[in-house]
């Protein structure tokens, strides 16, 4: 336990157990492969290791990347952060497993998140606040590896996305300010299926397919991204300019949309654009 003040470890291993207090810890390196690391806060500051184990707490609390330490999410094993911040000024690198939290529990980028996970950012634990990832204007989310990443929690983006590979599944909403980025590789896909907000879509760039399956997508700016509508509803005044195609939803939220390119009415789906 640190009940008070500042420990600096150089090298921490977990292995079961908890680590609780209410003071805060400084990490050289770690190594947690079971057990709590329940302490209220505490800082990496060298190249550390999550394989299992869980970061929960009972009240908020927070955990730090430094700039300059990496942290490797592995194994196929939950990695849990209920009430915790985490903020990255670091390297990490997500390999396996899902990362879950909730109680106003968040994850904010502010340098290089590695994605080669495939897996789910949730909501596990609900509760007030729920739980929210945050890229901020500083953040590289770098999407890789031909699975699905989902994001099962708000995304909000203000800094650059990339998605090389496979689909990064926005599924339960968020925004992208006048900062926020997605470039997306040729093959790869970006897809919403739920409620999400773009501000500026000319930040929305191919040659790889923006999706919309689900929930209402509000879009203002000129998308040059090929854009493919399959489900829920696209609002606000906006121009599609990288080609697009309509199986299914609609249009059916008033603004304007501006048709810059090709446009692809398929299947036997009705296609309403009322209001």
């Amino acid at each position: 336990s640190v009940s008070a003040g500042i420990a600096t470890l150089g090298n921490l291993t977990v292995n079961g157990g908890t680590l609780s207090g209410a003071g805060t810890a400084s990490i050289g390196v770690l190594t947690e492969t079971s057990g709590t690391l329940a302490i209220s806060a505490f800082t990496l500051t060298g190249p550390s290791t999550w394989s299992g184990g869980n970061w929960n707490s009972s009240s908020a609390s927070t955990a730090t990347i430094d700039s300059g330490a990496t942290l490797t999410i592995a194994s196929g094993s939950v990695h849990d952060f209920d009430y915790r911040n985490i903020t990255s000024a670091g390297t990490v690198n997500w390999t396996g497993g899902q990362l879950r939290s909730g109680h106003g529990g968040t994850f904010t980028n502010q340098a290089t998140f590695n994605d080669s996970a495939g897996s789910f950012f949730n909501n596990a634990y609900g509760g007030t606040g729920g739980t929210t990832f945050i890229n901020a204007a500083t953040g590289i989310y770098n999407k890789t590896g031909t699975g699905t990443s989902d994001m099962d929690a708000p995304f909000n983006n203000s800094g650059t996305v990339n998605v090389t590979d496979g689909t990064f599944e926005l599924r339960a909403g968020g925004s992208a300010d006048g900062t926020g980025a997605f470039a997306i590789s040729s093959g790869a896909l970006l897809r919403i299926t739920s409620g999400y907000t773009v501000a500026d879509a000319s930040l929305i760039t191919g040659p790889g397919t923006f999706q919309v399956s689900g929930g209402t997508l509000s879009l203002t700016g000129t998308l040059p991204a090929p854009f493919l509508l399959t489900g829920g509803t696209v609002a606000g005044t906006h121009a599609l300019g990288g080609g697009a195609t309509w199986n299914s939803g609609n249009f059916n939220a008033g603004g304007t949309t501006t048709i810059n390119g090709n446009l692809t009415i398929a299947t036997t789906n009705v296609h309403d654009f009322d209001g």
